[in-house]
């Protein structure tokens, strides 16, 4: 019943979990699972200080870890659960607890040890959130949750560490395509913080790609696809912030062309947002102007290479006055045809 109303619970599912926790209660009233069913009811609905009375009582009613059953045994799974309540009422002291006892009934429990992660964070200690993170990563390196855990507490302004964090969305995109919409544009940031522009370029690039292809798998794509009259689809932050990135190289490198394109595709999201498009539209305008001086300049400067020539051209079989020129070191006439008009 304990893994039901935990799988009820990440599904989102609240009327079933409703029902779990109300047939739990006429069964037995008073035992850990009932109560565990309720405390994953409570949080769901967003009770969090109901759901720590109940995860109290499973505790409570839970048979003696000795007996190697119940939710106060070696799952030490009910001191997780309490643990995760008291992170959301912001209460990191008392996670800490909880989670300490759950890793002392579990050693192996992932859970645990993440939780002790997130605490940690709450209590501004990140060297400590982050031995815990790759504590969790090294029990489920297969989760690429656990591996993004360690990547934005390397981020963080006391650690900054770049380095650390680009190794571990590295990790998380190999554990799973789930990680690929949140590590591609991480990775794209971290290798423009650390001036490896190149990389920032080809990981913006696939995070666009990756953007384009979920849009259209669900559906979303029909503006470009499908109807043209219809509008874009929204884009996602990482997906702004590859277009501006994108086309800003390609203004540095005078690629007017690959410039406009992006820019145009942000202008017209833009207008599907409220209100004025904000800053990614002002800087939609800013590049469509940008594309547009560089497309005059580079016309202008292929007029005045292409008069050059010719009046180059000119210049070599025509002197000053019209008249052909002497011939090179003053030859004879008989040396050699001058070029006639």
């Amino acid at each position: 019943m304990d893994t039901h109303s935990n799988v009820l619970y990440v599904r989102d599912d609240g009327p079933g979990l409703a029902a779990l926790a109300r047939s739990a209660a006429a069964t037995d009233k008073f035992s850990a699972p009932a109560s565990i069913a309720a405390g994953n009811f409570f949080s769901l609905r967003g009770d969090h200080a109901r759901a720590v009375a109940a995860f109290r009582r499973a505790l409570a009613l839970a048979p003696p870890p000795s007996s190697g059953s119940g939710v106060g045994g070696p799952g030490g799974g009910a001191w997780t659960l309490l643990g995760h309540e008291f992170v959301e009422l912001q209460n990191p002291a008392a996670a800490v607890d909880a989670y300490r006892r759950a890793v002392d009934a579990a050693p192996g429990d992932y859970r645990a040890w993440y939780g002790l992660g997130q605490a940690y964070e709450l209590l501004h200690l990140p060297h400590h959130a982050l031995w815990y993170y790759r504590r969790a990563a090294a029990l489920r390196p297969g989760d690429a949750r656990m591996w993004v855990a360690v990547g934005q507490c390397c981020e963080g302004g006391a650690l900054a560490d770049d380095g650390g964090a680009a190794a571990a969305y590295r990790r998380a995109l190999r554990a799973g395509d789930d990680a690929e919409a949140s590590c591609l544009g991480r990775l794209a940031r971290v290798h423009e913080r650390m001036g490896d522009h190149e990389a920032a370029a080809a990981y913006h690039a696939a995070a666009l790609a990756a953007a384009d292809a979920r849009a259209e798998v669900a559906g979303m794509g029909g503006g470009q696809a499908g109807d043209p009259a219809a509008p874009p689809p929204p884009l996602t932050p990482d997906a702004e912030d590859a277009l501006l990135y994108l086309a800003a190289a390609a203004r540095e490198a005078g690629d007017w062309a690959t410039v406009e394109k992006h820019a145009r595709r942000l202008a017209a999201a833009a207008r599907g947002v409220e209100g004025d498009g904000g800053a990614a539209a002002d800087a939609a305008h800013q590049l469509l102007a940008d594309a547009r001086r560089g497309f005059a300049a580079a016309a202008a400067g292929v007029g005045r290479v292409l008069l050059h020539a010719g009046s180059g051209r000119r210049r070599s079989s025509v002197g000053s006055g019209g008249r052909r020129r002497p011939s090179v070191g003053g030859a004879s006439p008989g040396g050699g045809a001058s070029p006639r008009w």
